[in-house]
């Protein structure tokens, strides 16, 4: 018998829906770049305001403040393109002016890639230095910090690895 197929759309725009789809998918997984480093963050903060060593905790040592705050620029620097893209895709589609709409249809096809692949390798590297606050312990999953690792990694990986992003 075979399978059943269905056309969604007018036919024709094939490729045109399918961009559509993977562009939000792209962004999706950029902004999971994102989320896994803020998370990284919050228990690397967590972590070492807690942490104890030579009767300090770990927070005030000068490496670790750098640490700390790389992970925090980096994860708000995402996040703030995460929100230019955001507002470039509302303008692309519902602003009333055709010349608005396609300017930000062209930047929003501009930086799809770019958050995708930057966010999902900012979010790989930003869980390492987090775990590096961590030190040794990092390994213990009840920290969940080595998970988020894990996590980030396949990120790099979905909706197209980041290099193929470059095309």
């Amino acid at each position: 018998a075979g399978a059943i197929g269905y056309l969604v759309g007018e036919e024709h725009h094939g490729i045109k829906y399918m961009f559509t789809m993977m562009n939000n998918a792209r962004l999706a997984v950029g902004v999971d770049g994102v989320a896994i480093a803020e998370n990284s963050l919050q228990k690397a903060l967590e972590y070492a305001a807690e942490r104890m060593q030579g009767g300090i905790t770990i927070n005030k040592y000068p490496d670790v403040k750098r640490m700390l705050m790389t992970i925090r620029s980096q994860t708000e620097a995402m996040r703030a393109l995460s929100y230019y893209i955001g507002k470039s895709i509302d303008l692309s589609r519902h602003h009333d002016d055709e010349s608005v709409r396609q300017k930000y249809s062209d930047i929003t096809d501009i930086l799809i890639p770019v958050i995708k692949a930057h966010a999902t390798d900012l979010g790989f590297l930003l869980s390492s230095e987090a775990m590096q606050v961590f030190g040794g312990v990092a390994y213990i999953e009840e920290y969940g910090i080595a998970q988020n690792l894990r996590d980030s990694r396949i990120a790099m990986i979905y909706e197209g690895t980041n290099g193929i992003q470059a095309k």
